[in-house]
Formats: structure tokens, C-alpha cells, sequence
């Protein structure tokens, strides 16, 4: 009679304890769900921001390439008189200024010229990437892909190549200052390629990578060490970009400005 009392009060206990165990699976799954669905999310949210900073960056360019167009076909009309084509950049400035705000400074329009004459061969378009071709190449590292890449950059070519959607101005700006134009493109080549932040590709251009492949023998270890420590940047960091505020006009730009000047000095 005792055992049988025992073995009775015992099943309420391991009632209640087969009850917490299933609230406990339950809640479990249900928190699984919500952070699959979180994730989801995430990934959507973060696709639409790269292709809004990508457009906005595609644009600039093509934008700026144009206003570079029209300036020297302006000067044109003065014969390269030099005070003349100061005259004219001083006052598209101060029009434009007026109506935009920040990002059309002398300097800069001067950048939009300098951009035309270094690109003038190419087509004011966005090349077009087939699906598969917008993240790293698996052959990046070999012998082979490097020297894929070294061969249009060596090889003078009369293809007209329009922009890369991978690039955005501050990467054409850091281009621009390449003076050669195969070693310019073989940067350019590699940046799209490789998603190259911009402090990277400035970093490869004055570590003169181009002359070391050149030399190198072995190009694809050459090639694996450049690429550590590489920094890539997120969308947001990527919008931050004060010239894609100015750009849009957008008034956090002033307070990065001053943040970069305080740093500077």
C-alpha cells in the first residue's frame, strides 16, 4: 500500500517535468523561427542597400564624365586660352554652388575635366556583369589568373570599355592619378574584380603592385600577399563617402568633413 502511494505521487512530478520539457521545445523552435526569419530580413535589407549604393556611385560617375564632356568642349571655344577656361569653371562653379551646395568646387570641377581626358575613349555607360562575375574570381590567386589580368592592361587594345558597377568616383578619382594607362587599367581590372575598398586600392597603387607583378616570378604568391589586410567596406560606410553626400546633398557630410579635418590636423 506505502509503494503504491509512492509510485502514485510520484507521477504528477514527472507529468509536470515531460510538460516543461515539450514548453521548452516549443519555445526553442519558436525562437529558431524568429531568428530565421530575422535573417531573412537582414540579407533583403542589405541587398537593397549594396544596389542603392551601387546606382548612386553608377550614377555619379556617368554624371561626372558628362560634366567633364561638356567643360573641355567649352574650353574648346576658347581656343586653350588659359584665362579664359579658368573664367569658365569659376562661374559654372558659383552657379552650381548656388544651386546644389557642396560638391562642385573649382577643385572639383577640375576633377570632372581631368576625369573626361583620362577616360575619353570609353562609353558614358555601366558595363553590364553576367551572374556569377560580381564576386571574387576562384582563379584570382593562380599564375593564370593573374596573368589574365596583366594581359589587357599589357597589351594596348582599342576596345571602348564603359564603367564598372563595382567602382564608384572616389575609386575613378584614386585611378585618375595613375599616369600610365595600361598600369591604370590592370587597378581598375583588379579593384572590380577583387571589390576593392578604396583604401586598398590606393594602398596597391603607391606599394607600385603593377611593376612588382611585372617583375615578380611568382606573381600569383605576389598577388595572395597584397591582398591581406584588405578592408572592404560595408553599404553604409560606402554611403558615408563624402562625395556621395555631397553628391545627394545630404547634410551629414558636414559633420564627417569636420571629423576627417580634425583628424588631419
Amino acid at each position: 500500500m506505502v509503494q503504491k502511494l509512492k509510485k502514485k505521487s510520484q507521477t504528477p512530478g514527472l507529468e509536470r517535468g515531460s510538460s516543461l520539457v515539450n514548453v521548452s521545445h516549443h519555445v526553442s523552435a519558436g525562437h529558431n523561427q524568429s531568428r530565421a526569419l530575422f535573417d531573412r530580413v537582414v540579407a533583403i535589407l542589405e541587398q537593397a542597400r549594396c544596389s542603392v549604393v551601387r546606382s548612386v556611385n553608377s550614377n555619379m560617375v556617368i554624371a561626372y564624365w558628362l560634366i567633364g564632356r561638356e567643360i573641355i568642349q567649352e574650353l574648346q571655344k576658347g581656343r586653350n586660352r588659359a584665362e579664359y577656361g579658368e573664367k569658365v569653371i569659376e562661374d559654372l562653379s558659383a552657379k552650381l554652388t548656388q544651386r546644389y551646395g557642396k560638391g562642385f568646387s573649382i577643385t572639383n570641377l577640375r576633377y570632372f575635366r581631368t576625369f573626361f581626358q583620362v577616360y575619353a575613349d570609353r562609353a558614358p555607360e555601366i558595363r553590364h556583369m553576367p551572374c556569377g562575375e560580381s564576386g571574387v574570381s576562384e582563379i584570382r590567386h593562380t599564375s593564370r589568373g593573374v596573368l589574365a589580368d596583366l594581359s589587357p592592361a599589357v597589351e594596348t587594345t582599342g576596345r571602348i570599355r564603359g564603367f564598372s558597377p563595382n567602382l564608384g568616383w572616389s575609386h575613378y578619382r584614386a585611378l585618375m592619378k595613375v599616369e600610365h594607362r595600361n598600369e591604370r587599367l590592370f587597378y581598375e581590372i583588379e579593384a572590380e574584380k577583387e571589390v576593392w575598398s578604396v583604401a586598398h586600392l590606393e594602398h596597391q597603387i603607391h606599394s607600385l603592385l603593377f611593376a612588382r607583378l611585372l617583375k615578380s616570378r611568382n606573381k600569383a604568391g605576389l598577388m595572395e600577399l597584397s591582398l591581406q589586410g584588405q578592408i572592404l567596406q560595408n553599404p553604409m560606410d560606402a554611403i558615408k563617402d563624402l562625395y556621395v553626400l555631397d553628391f545627394l546633398n545630404l547634410p551629414e557630410g558636414d559633420l564627417l568633413r569636420e571629423q576627417h579635418q580634425g583628424v588631419v590636423r
